[in-house]
């Protein structure tokens, strides 16, 4: 386990000898973030389980002592390696997958509760892979691996079974190839697909009402909505830049943005009002089921992932939420049915106005000459014609990391002052079933 330990270090430590050849992964950055310095007063704790505080330094000095003392130190640092090493990569792809520490996942900050127990399982994991490898005596060495065998057999036929089901497939990383084929039968979700701005769904123009939710939110979330710029990250727990992206043509984006301003979810902003780091990409996935009469066959996505990035998510409406699992808690006589309703609202994302700072911090794709706006309707005047303007999403899209904690919040708070939602009758996980 000191092989392992040494191994997966010196790998972290030759990335950093070797960052300005080759950059690293997002994963490895993030670890080489997590080495810098810091005052222990400057390390934030966090309320929340991620990130989690590193619970052991990554450099610490070799103490002076006897072969056997230098043994056990050697055995006791190496699983306080691995267990930074399962911590960190969780606290990674918890806060999306960034490639920097914020200061709440650097050693020497408080661990809550649940961090706490958290670091003891892991740590009782990797003790636990220590007493196996170190195992010599053969009655000892891998006795239960047998039974664990035996287990898992039964768990990677129910995975293969499960395999079968669309939303249980196992997610492939995205590569940036397009998909041109046919996608008329495709799956939900399954991938993107190549930009035609005909197919997406979007509401007829004069057939959106707009809905102000800001009534429905907490102050903190009314000003996630107005003013995302609040949300921002100190400059020194910012990423470095995460590269473009580019699943959408000039063409369609611009006939996508003529839509978007047929529903006035369009503003045209200047290069000089927005962050070049901000710019994202539109990308469609199929839409499953029947489409609405008249309707597109594609969901559009804003790839807000470089602004996400930079930004502080605003935990609220989710934490509500429930999970599929809380159904298996169910007790269903014999006899009965469990029928479940799961209709979504129809253009719910796009009936949310959007502020003009909304706007600026969701400039999508190229940037084209301000006198090929004139004839829409949110041309601006005021710019020459020569300028050079992106078109921007103005409302809450399907890809702002807050999107999903917004629209909770104010479906559960709204139906609630209406009388049309109990609290005592919500499924959250992870409290029990409401009686």
């Amino acid at each position: 386990m000191e092989k392992l330990a040494s191994f997966l270090f010196e790998y972290v430590l030759d990335c950093r000898r070797t960052a300005n050849i080759i950059r690293p992964a997002p994963i490895v950055s993030y670890i080489l973030s997590s080495l810098r310095k810091t005052n222990v007063s400057d390390v934030i704790s966090s309320k929340y389980l991620f990130p989690c505080p590193l619970p052991f330094a990554w450099l610490c000095t070799r103490p002076v002592g006897s072969r056997r003392t230098q043994t056990r130190w050697a055995y006791r640092r190496s699983i306080e390696i691995l267990v930074n090493f399962i911590v960190a990569p969780l606290s990674h792809v918890a806060i999306g997958f960034r490639s920097f520490c914020p200061s709440e996942g650097l050693h020497g900050g408080t661990l809550s509760y649940a961090q706490s127990e958290f670091v003891e399982i892991a740590t009782n994991h990797v003790r636990s892979m220590g007493r196996l490898l170190r195992a010599t005596r053969a009655e000892g060495c891998g006795l239960a691996l047998g039974k664990l065998a035996d287990r898992v057999e039964p768990m990677h036929a129910c995975l293969s079974a499960l395999n079968l089901l669309p939303y249980s497939r196992l997610r492939e990383p995205c590569t940036g190839e397009l998909w041109t084929g046919d996608r008329d039968g495709a799956v939900a979700g399954s991938r993107p697909a190549q930009l035609v701005a005909a197919r997406i769904d979007l509401p007829q123009p004069g057939e959106l009402k707009e809905f102000d939710p800001a009534r429905y939110l907490c102050p903190s979330s009314v000003m996630c909505l107005e003013q995302p710029d609040s949300l921002l990250l100190p400059i020194e727990d910012q990423p470095p830049g995460l590269p473009k992206g580019r699943l959408a043509n000039r063409t369609e984006l611009f006939e996508l943005g003529r839509r978007w301003d047929g529903i006035g979810r369009a503003a045209i902003v200047s290069v000089d009002e927005v962050q070049e780091g901000d710019v994202a990409d539109v990308f469609p996935v199929p839409k499953s089921g029947l489409p609405h009469p008249g309707a597109g066959i594609d969901r559009q996505i804003v790839d807000r992932r470089r602004r996400n990035a930079r930004e502080r998510r605003q935990v609220t409406g989710s934490l509500w939420m429930p999970n599929a699992a809380m159904l298996c808690e169910l007790s269903i006589p014999a006899g009965y049915h469990l029928r479940v309703s799961a209709d979504d609202l129809r253009n719910m994302y796009h009936a949310v106005p959007g502020t003009w700072e909304r706007a600026c911090s969701t400039p999508v794709g190229f940037t084209f000459k301000n006198r090929m706006f004139k004839e829409w309707a949110c041309h601006r005047p005021d710019l020459p014609d020569d300028a050079a303007c992106y078109i921007a999403w103005r409302g809450i899209g399907m890809g702002d990391h807050n999107a999903v904690d917004l629209a909770q919040e104010f479906h559960c708070n709204g139906l609630h002052e209406h009388g049309l939602l109990r609290r005592e009758h919500l499924l959250i996980y992870p409290r029990p079933i409401p009686r």
